[in-house]
C-alpha cells in the first residue's frame, strides 16, 4: 500500500524473459574449444614421436656399441688363444 511509481507497476506487469547466450556464440567458443584441444592433441603426438625416435636411435647406438667391444674382446681373447702377441697388439681399442 504506498505509492507505486510508474516504472515499478511497468516492471510488475512485464516479465523480463532471458534467453541466455547467443547460440552462435556457443557454437563458436565449442568450436574454439575443439580446434584448441585437436592442437594441444596433435601437439603432444609430434612430441612423443620425437622422443620415440630419439629414443629407438639411443637404443640402436647402444646396440652398436656393445657389438664393437664383443667383437674387440673376441678376436682378443682368439689372438691370446692361438698366442699370437702381434695380432693381440694390433687390434683396435
Amino acid at each position: 500500500m504506498g505509492i507505486n511509481m510508474d516504472w515499478e507497476i511497468e516492471a510488475e506487469q512485464s516479465r523480463v524473459s532471458t534467453t541466455g547466450e547467443d547460440k552462435e556464440a556457443a557454437r563458436r567458443r565449442r568450436l574454439a574449444r575443439v580446434r584448441l584441444l585437436g592442437f594441444i592433441l596433435i601437439l603432444l603426438l609430434v612430441a612423443g614421436a620425437v622422443v620415440g625416435a630419439v629414443a629407438l636411435r639411443l637404443r640402436q647406438v647402444d646396440e652398436q656399441t656393445e657389438q664393437a667391444l664383443r667383437a674387440t674382446v673376441d678376436a682378443e681373447i682368439a689372438a691370446l688363444r692361438i698366442g699370437d702377441r702381434a695380432t693381440f697388439l694390433s687390434v683396435p681399442a
